[in-house]
C-alpha cells in the first residue's frame, strides 16, 4: 500500500496522469512505501555478522584433510530455499565530499539539529506522518523521534534508504538493516521527542 504525504493511500502503483512529485516545490509530498521493511543485502543474509553460530562452523579446520586440499578453500556454497535467504542486490552509494562520519561528528558537535525544537515533545504516529518530506524529515527508533533531515546526506546507505523510514516508525528496518549500530550516539543531538501512541 502506498501512503501519500497528504494522508491519502493507493493500494496500486501511481498511475501516470497523476502529477509527479516536484523537488522544487516543497509542499508536494514524495509517496511513502509502508510496511517495506526489507533490509538491503549488507551484511550478507548468510554472513557470519548476522549468524555467529555459523561463523565457527565455517571458520573451523576440518578434522580430517585428505591430501592435496588447501585450507583456504571457500565452504560448498548452498542454493538458497526461500526468498529471504536468496541475496539481495546492494547498490553502491557514493557521499558527496564532505559528507563522511567524521564531518557528521563535527557538525553534530557545531550546529543545532533539533529543527528548531526547544524542548522534548510527546509525538504521536498522526504527528510523525506530517515530518516526511526532504526538508522536514522525522523518524521513531525504539521509542525516540529523531529529526533525520541534516542526517540524510550523510547517510551511507543514500537518501533513498534513509527517507524510507521518513514519517514513520523506522525502529524494525533499522535492525534489519544495522542492528550493531548504536543510534543514539549518532543522532544524540537531533533527538525531538518520545514517540507515544495516539490520544
Amino acid at each position: 500500500m502506498v501512503w501519500w504525504g497528504d494522508g491519502s493511500s493507493a493500494s496500486t502503483v501511481k498511475s501516470s496522469d497523476e502529477p509527479e512529485a516536484d523537488a522544487k516545490d516543497p509542499t508536494k509530498t514524495l509517496p511513502i512505501i509502508v510496511d517495506d521493511d526489507t533490509p538491503p543485502a549488507f551484511p550478507a543474509l548468510d554472513s557470519a555478522q548476522r549468524h555467529p553460530e555459523g561463523r565457527t562452523q565455517a571458520m573451523a579446520p576440518p578434522l580430517h584433510r585428505p591430501s592435496g586440499i588447501s585450507r583456504l578453500r571457500a565452504p560448498p556454497q548452498q542454493a538458497p530455499t526461500s526468498l529471504l535467504d536468496a541475496p539481495v542486490a546492494r547498490k553502491k552509494v557514493v557521499l558527496e565530499p564532505g559528507c563522511s562520519p567524521l564531518d557528521w561528528a563535527r557538525l553534530k558537535q557545531s550546529t543545532d539539529l533539533r529543527g528548531g525544537v526547544s524542548t522534548l515533545l510527546r509525538v504521536t504516529p498522526s504527528e510523525l506522518k506530517r515530518h516526511n518530506t526532504m526538508e522536514d524529515a522525522w523518524t521513531a527508533i525504539q521509542g525516540k523521534v529523531y529529526n533525520i533531515t541534516p542526517y540524510i546526506r550523510f547517510h551511507p546507505g543514500g537518501q533513498d534508504t534513509l527517507m524510507r523510514v521518513a514519517g514513520r516508525d523506522g525502529t524494525r528496518l533499522f535492525y534489519l538493516t544495522h542492528a550493531w549500530v548504536n543510534v543514539d550516539a549518532i543522532m544524540d543531538t537531533a533527538m525531538v521527542g518520545v514517540y507515544v501512541p495516539e490520544q
